[in-house]
């Protein structure tokens, strides 16, 4: 996974192909990516507006959410919008996608 360090908040991205997709999503090979930001309201409130409920999942436990890979770009603007950071797509050469953030 992909780590910031951001005016002393650590954020964390990755896309990966889960093996255990999350309970309320779609049971498919979709792919899904995970985030964990810091706890911002507004951020939650538009996560959960802008994605269904069908394609996005919060783990309480890894206080991280589980999205739908269709949602890329929109997270993409959440997390410039709130945190100032504009992460990009990079595909490892074993295919693995992570949203990378450059300083």
């Amino acid at each position: 996974m992909g780590y910031l360090q951001n005016q002393n908040k650590k954020l964390n991205f990755s896309f990966q192909k889960l093996s255990g997709v999350p309970t309320s999503a779609p049971k498919s090979s979709s792919y899904f990516f995970e985030i964990c930001v810091p706890y911002n309201g507004h951020f939650v409130g538009e996560l959960k507006r802008g994605i269904p409920w069908h394609a996005r999942e919060w783990l309480a436990d890894a206080k991280t959410w589980v999205i739908h890979v269709h949602y890329r770009d929109f997270v993409c603007g959440l997390l410039e919008h709130y945190f100032g950071v504009v992460p990009i797509v990079a595909r490892s050469s074993e295919g693995l996608e992570r949203l990378v953030v450059l300083p």
